[in-house]
């Protein structure tokens, strides 16, 4: 499997895992309520309304990616899933996928999953605990703990880099200031 198939692969598992979850922040308003925009007696307006759509990321900004990816990139939290934003993999820079989990987490609940895949690397220094899970040279998973959120970062690349390990910890320290 690629790398290219594997990062969303991830992602969507992960963001399944989160589906049905009390502990799973929901919406202001539910997906089925008509927006102020739509009025009661207009169906399309409520059935538009009721659409998912993509939305930016409340934990990493365009510019704060940007800068730390070193290319123009955007930040988006897929459409039905607030546990989950990603950074589309683009040619010469890593792709990037954001699991955060607020609230009644730990570190190793998150990280358990993952231990198999490959080898771990404690981090110093980033949020109350880290640790890396190294897959291969193409593919690795940070995990951080700051209280009882845990931010999971997925960086892949179509070719190995050396530059993984600093720019997935500078997207968590990024992240961090966010929560």
């Amino acid at each position: 499997m690629t790398t290219r198939t594997t990062l969303p692969l991830v992602l969507a598992l992960l963001g399944l895992a989160a589906c049905g979850r009390e502990d799973v922040p929901a919406t202001d308003t539910p997906a089925s309520e008509p927006t102020q925009e739509a009025s009661a007696g207009d169906e399309s307006s409520a059935t538009a309304a009721a659409t998912p759509v993509e939305a930016d990321c409340p934990w990493l900004t365009n510019a704060e990616a940007t800068e730390i990816l070193g290319a123009p990139v955007t930040v988006t939290q897929p459409a039905g899933n607030q546990a989950v934003c990603d950074v589309p993999y683009v040619s010469g820079v890593p792709g990037v996928g954001l699991v955060v989990r607020e609230g009644g987490f730990t570190l190793d609940q998150t990280r358990s999953p993952f231990e198999s895949m490959g080898t771990a690397e404690t981090v110093e220094g980033l949020g109350d605990e880290a640790s890396w899970i190294v897959q291969t040279e193409t593919q690795r998973y940070l995990f951080v703990a700051k209280g009882d959120n845990v931010v999971q970062v997925t960086m892949s690349t179509a070719m190995p880099r050396t530059d993984l390990k600093e720019k997935g910890e500078a997207i968590a320290r990024a992240v961090l200031t966010h929560l």
